[in-house]
């Protein structure tokens, strides 16, 4: 039922922030962010500070910016695969 899925979403949303815990994430990391989600570009931003090890691709697209963007979703995976997969 999706109107239950996002009445626990909204519910439970403010309580899962894992925010406090980005620093500890050292492994490579990549962010692919849709420019046209302004909701999340401060969340973006935050990610950028404290990840140190994050590459960001800012695509074209919005929320679901594997669907509206797929090509451009996918270059930036690929690229990100082989980088990583090269070290």
């Amino acid at each position: 039922d999706p109107r239950a899925v996002a009445r626990l979403t909204r519910m439970a949303g403010p309580r899962l922030s894992v925010l406090g815990d980005l620093q500890h994430i050292v492994c490579p990391t990549l962010l692919v962010n849709g420019r046209s989600e302004r909701a999340f570009q401060p969340l973006r931003d935050i990610v950028e500070r404290r990840i140190r090890n994050v590459r960001i691709a800012d695509i074209d697209g919005g929320h679901a910016v594997n669907l509206e963007n797929a090509e451009g979703f996918n270059a930036a995976v690929t690229a990100f695969l082989r980088e990583v997969l090269s070290l």
